[in-house]
C-alpha cells in the first residue's frame, strides 16, 4: 500500500556516522527546499548490494536511492539484467558532472584521495633504493 505522504517525500540510504551532517547539509536540505520534497535518511552501515538485488527480484523498493561505492554499483550493472535503473545522463546538472565520475546508472558523490607522507629525518643517512619499474 502506498503511502498518500510518500510522493512528497524520498527515501535514501546512506551510511551514516560522520558522512550525516555533509550529506544533510549539501544534498538532503537544499534538495528539500528547492522541491518540497522531503529526505527520510535511511542508515546502513555496510553496501547494500544484496539487499537491492533482492528488492528488485521481488519487486517491492524499502527506499529510493542508495549511496553506494563504485565497486558496488558496477557489480549492480555487471550482469545482463542490471539491478540499477540508468539516469537521465542528458540533464544539465548530470553533464557537469566529470565524465570520470558518472555512469548510465550512477554519478559519483564525494572524491578522496590517500596521501602517504614520511619524516626525512627519519630515514638520515639510509641509502635510497633504485625503483623496480
Amino acid at each position: 500500500m502506498t503511502d498518500a505522504n510518500d510522493a512528497r517525500r524520498i527515501r535514501v540510504r546512506d551510511p551514516g556516522g560522520p558522512y550525516a551532517p555533509g550529506l544533510t547539509a549539501a544534498i538532503y536540505t537544499p534538495f528539500t527546499a528547492a522541491t518540497g520534497i522531503a529526505v527520510e535518511r535511511i542508515v546502513g552501515g555496510v553496501e547494500p548490494t544484496g539487499l537491492i538485488e533482492e528488492m528488485v527480484t521481488r519487486g517491492r523498493y524499502d527506499w529510493d536511492l542508495a549511496l553506494v561505492s563504485a565497486a558496488a554499483a558496477r557489480q549492480l550493472v555487471a550482469g545482463p539484467s542490471p539491478f540499477l535503473e540508468p539516469i537521465a545522463l542528458d540533464a544539465a546538472t548530470t553533464r557537469a558532472i566529470p565524465a570520470a565520475f558518472r555512469s548510465e546508472y550512477f554519478v559519483g558523490n564525494d572524491v578522496y584521495a590517500t596521501v602517504l607522507a614520511y619524516d626525512e629525518d627519519a630515514f638520515a643517512g639510509r641509502p635510497a633504493k633504485a625503483s623496480s619499474s
